[in-house]
């Protein structure tokens, strides 16, 4: 029986961050969670709620409703090209 490591546990964490901030980094109004669930497909959606909480907690994304939205430093940050595929 496999069992994930916490190493595997916090790669697979930023690795969830990672894409959620791409998905949401060059859109104005953001996505709904049910597009973010499908867009980062086959993670679970237990997963990218937890990405989406870190994410608030730092201030890099804001969540309204159910709605993920940039925030004023990521849009920043994604206007002076630091984020790269």
């Amino acid at each position: 029986m496999h069992h994930e490591s916490k190493q595997d546990q916090d790669d697979l964490d930023a690795y969830a961050e990672h894409l959620l901030v791409l998905d949401v980094a060059g859109l104005r109004r953001g996505h709904r969670r049910e597009r973010i669930y499908l867009t980062l497909y086959p993670l679970s959606p237990g997963r990218i709620d937890a990405a989406i909480e870190s994410l608030q907690r730092t201030g890099v994304v804001i969540v309204k409703g159910q709605r993920v939205l940039r925030s004023p430093a990521l849009e920043r940050i994604n206007r002076l090209d630091m984020i790269c595929v």
